[in-house]
């Protein structure tokens, strides 16, 4: 690559600090949990250029993380790998790959070791392969940087017999960095916290790059790219009912796992927005009990 083709330092530094606005965000939502996020770059994932190829690249660990969102019954370790390159210019992104591996803690007998429950990739890459769905996900075992890992406390892997059929393609959103993080925190953080990612997600920075895509986008207009944070919903869905021959109103809110009671539907509302502390729009009220 000539001198005068090479992207522009400076464009580097701003898709840097980018990338880590989003890790700050992730790990902050995560630590208000005092759950732990290690990163093997401090700034969440490394934006650098070799042999004239801007490459972003991380190796994530989440260790004891709740194995559901608003549960604190079982917990699983997580591990990520990702690495995604960039166009010359550093306008989009034209190839990632999106490692993300759970595993059980497993204490005895000793020595202690990492059992996966699930390891899967998401791909993307420009043109797209023939066949290829232009992002899709695949089971399948990942050759994860363990020396990294064991530093940071995770413990030997030990796998069974790879009985999972790995060829098959699951189409899915656009799954790089940010996507992969604002994913993560909709599973595993509370909903407080996962909105926080939502906010980070959906602010609008200029120094992030999205995937080229065009045909698919053209596809879809007006929509346009898609991401995984496309696909959530971020209202709170409320359940509501009566009792008592319509005396006493009731609501749930599923997510929290609480429920509310009163004798005034509009009191018992106003219970509800007071919990979670958002406006009525933020509210998707279903009638009936939870099923």
């Amino acid at each position: 690559m000539s001198a005068s083709s090479r992207p522009p330092g400076r464009r580097i530094v701003q898709v840097q600090q980018a990338y880590s606005r989003i890790w700050t965000a992730f790990s902050d939502a995560a630590s208000q949990q005092q759950l732990r996020a290690d990163a093997a770059d401090g700034r969440g994932a490394l934006v650098s250029e070799r042999l004239g190829v801007v490459t972003a690249e991380a190796i994530l660990y989440l260790p004891n993380w709740p194995y559901k969102a608003v549960s604190a019954k079982k917990y699983v370790d997580i591990t990520v790998k990702v690495t995604e390159t960039f166009a010359p210019d550093l306008s989009q992104v034209v190839r990632s790959t999106t490692c993300v591996g759970y595993f059980h803690r497993d204490e005895l007998p000793p020595p202690r070791r990492s059992v996966p429950l699930l390891e899967l990739h998401y791909d993307y890459e420009q043109p797209p392969r023939e066949a290829h769905p232009m992002f899709h996900a695949q089971l399948g075992t990942t050759d994860w940087p363990t020396e990294k890992l064991e530093s940071w406390g995770f413990a030997r892997i030990e796998r069974t017999p790879d009985g999972h059929y790995s060829n098959a393609r699951i189409p899915t959103a656009f799954m790089g960095y940010v996507p992969v993080l604002v994913a993560l925190a909709a599973d595993h953080l509370s909903p407080k916290n996962f909105r926080r990612m939502m906010s980070a997600a959906l602010f609008d920075d200029g120094s992030r790059v999205d995937p080229e895509c065009t045909i698919l986008v053209e596809k879809l207009r007006p929509g346009g790219i898609p991401h995984a944070h496309h696909w959530y919903d971020q209202r709170y869905v409320v359940h509501e009912w009566t009792e008592k021959g319509g005396k006493l109103h009731r609501a749930s809110v599923p997510v929290l796992g609480e429920s509310f009671s009163g004798r005034d539907l509009k009191a018992l509302r106003s219970q509800v927005l007071k919990k979670l502390g958002v406006a009525m729009a933020d509210l998707d009220f279903r009638a009936g009990q939870p099923r």
